[in-house]
């Protein structure tokens, strides 16, 4: 499904508006979700399934946020700039740990939310890995993420042990 660039830019806007005002990632992520099914340009699961889990929406919030992008930026189309590099490099990366912390997420799924088709989040995750043999501070990066991760899911599996 092809999106409307209208869609895209009143989505990336529902997206920034709920973070002016304060709200989670991952509940801007699903607000501009939804107004993109609003627009009919994804179809979301029935109410009790998700698109996207909550730690995939907090994943993909978090490393924009840390690089000071948006879901608006890094999903602009635009070739040869020194700025559609970084835009590229930051959306391989957050695609590539959202992989790693669910396995179950599709790359269709995040090619809608990043406006790009299969093969080229495919072929992205392929230049990442080799990017990441050779550069250290990237492999460091990344690992640091993953251990993140992990660190969080371990503090929700004691938190929820601790609820029972």
């Amino acid at each position: 499904m092809i999106a409307s660039e209208t869609a895209l830019r009143a989505a990336a806007d529902v997206f920034e508006r709920a973070r002016a005002r304060r709200l989670s990632p991952v509940d801007a992520m699903r607000a501009a979700l939804r107004e993109l099914e609003r627009r009919r340009v994804v179809r979301l699961p029935k109410s009790g399934q998700a698109l996207l889990s909550p730690a995939v929406l907090a994943l993909i919030g978090g490393v924009l946020e840390a690089e000071n992008l948006t879901v608006a930026e890094v999903a602009k189309q635009g070739r040869g700039t020194r700025w559609s590099h970084r835009a590229s490099r930051v959306r391989d990366e957050a695609i590539y740990l959202c992989r790693l912390v669910d396995k179950n997420v599709s790359f269709p799924t995040l090619g809608v939310l990043f406006r790009r088709d299969h093969s080229s989040l495919v072929a992205g995750q392929r230049s990442l890995v080799r990017r990441m043999e050779t550069d250290e501070l990237l492999a460091r990066r990344i690992r640091g993420a993953i251990e993140a991760v992990e660190r969080q899911r371990e503090s929700a599996k004691a938190k929820a042990g601790g609820a029972a």
